[in-house]
């Protein structure tokens, strides 16, 4: 009986270490022309890179919990899978147990789409679209360029040198992105928004978070809050169209000196105006709590409209 014992405990032994052997990944496949790398993973953490190879790597160790890995090409398309059981607990989440930690290489004109739930992922260098999607992981991103979607839940944003058509959302996320160029779309409903660059067209909008933009050569600025307060520092090109608009929230406006721009501000319900762009007064109706503000700076060919309920709005060089 304990010979059988010993026998069982060093099967078991023997088993579970090619177990934790069979979850370290080193495998790749050789690839040509345009391809797409489709990554799914549930948990944990994925940092993705593009490169000049004609391949795709993926290096690190998968979920404890994990099922199975999947690694393989269907035409143009390569599939990576971090397969987990099909019914998971409310304990699961809990644990301690080894998490997915994968490095992937891939081309850098592949098309990128992740998705994951409690899984962070990061993605680098990157010239074709990358579509970012997880629940309550963090998002990295730098140097992706044409088409550009991160989203998550309750995580955290951070990007930088982004180039294309851009979108980037959270719920209870912050988003710091820096350096964009081209057309950008943020979006937070508690988080806040810090984001700056040279982009040509953006809009933005939070809840009651709040708003924070520094931009370059704007055509086109579309900014709204309820609760949150706005801080909008531009440079405005002669074409460009600036809206604004608040509930409770304050605006902050700051235009560069020179700018030819025409402004109308309008407050609805008690709100205030502060005019430091010229010698303009505020007009306060005739009969209720709203006022108005309407200036000329230069030939006034740009246009910057803003509004608030009950928030303070200042326009100011």
């Amino acid at each position: 009986m304990r010979l059988l014992y010993i026998f069982l405990l060093f099967s078991t032994a023997i088993s579970s270490a090619f177990a934790i052997d069979e979850r370290n990944i080193d495998q790749r496949l050789s690839v040509n022309g345009e391809v797409s790398v489709v990554i799914e993973n549930m948990r944990g953490k994925v940092d993705i890179f593009g490169n000049d190879g004609d391949e795709v790597s993926v290096k690190g160790v998968i979920d404890e919990m994990a099922t199975d890995f999947i690694f393989e090409q269907k035409g143009n398309t390569i599939y990576i899978k971090v397969k987990m059981p099909a019914e998971i607990n409310q304990s699961f989440w809990g644990t301690k147990q080894q998490e997915t930690d994968l490095l992937v290489n891939i081309p850098v004109a592949a098309k990128l789409k992740f998705s994951g739930v409690s899984s962070s992922v990061s993605a680098e260098n990157l010239t074709q679209a990358a579509h970012l999607k997880t629940v309550s992981g963090d998002i990295k991103a730098k140097k992706l360029a044409q088409k550009v979607r991160l989203e998550t839940v309750s995580g955290d944003i951070e990007s930088s040198d982004l180039t294309g058509k851009i979108s980037l959302s959270t719920v209870s996320g912050d988003i710091r992105d820096k350096n964009a160029n081209g057309t950008v779309e943020l979006n937070a409903v508690s988080g806040d928004i810090d984001a700056s660059g040279e982009a040509s067209n953006v809009a933005a909008n939070v809840v009651s978070g709040d708003l924070d933009v520094n931009y370059r050569g704007l055509s086109n600025l579309s900014l709204s809050s309820v609760s949150g307060d706005v801080d909008a520092n531009v440079v405005l090109m002669d074409d460009g169209i600036v809206k604004m608009s608040s509930v409770s929230g304050n605006l902050k406006f700051t235009i560069q000196e020179g700018a030819n721009v025409s402004v109308r501000i309008d407050s609805n319900a008690g709100g205030k105006i502060i005019n430091q762009i010229s010698d303009d007064k505020v007009v306060k109706a005739k009969y209720g709590p709203s006022s108005r503000l309407e200036t000329r700076l230069g030939s006034g060919a740009a246009s910057v409209k803003a509004s608030t309920v009950s928030g303070t709005v200042r326009v100011s060089h």
